[in-house]
């Protein structure tokens, strides 16, 4: 996927790599970062739930480090995107 973003002086064409080339995290159930995102980005934030619903981590157990930093990863991500609900008062 290519992205073209205008700033009135010239054009950048960006390439989001993650959809277009997805890494394989876990090689024994070919699985993707991809779809290690899009199960937290729908509410599955912990690793026991990733490992029931996409089986990540269920044989050899390489995948899990990299699994648990793109949890880490996606949370901060979806953290930082929520609008701020409180003001903190000194």
């Amino acid at each position: 996927m290519v992205i073209c973003i205008t700033n009135h002086s010239h054009l950048d064409f960006t390439q989001l790599q993650h959809e277009v080339n997805p890494m394989y995290v876990c090689l024994c159930r070919g699985i993707t970062d991809t779809q290690i995102r899009k199960a937290v980005q729908s509410g599955k934030s912990e690793f026991r739930q990733l490992k029931q619903s996409l089986e990540v981590g269920a044989q050899c157990g390489k995948c899990v480090r990299m699994t648990m930093e793109i949890i880490a990863a996606e949370l901060d991500k979806m953290e930082q995107e929520q609008p701020v609900l409180y003001y903190q008062v000194a």
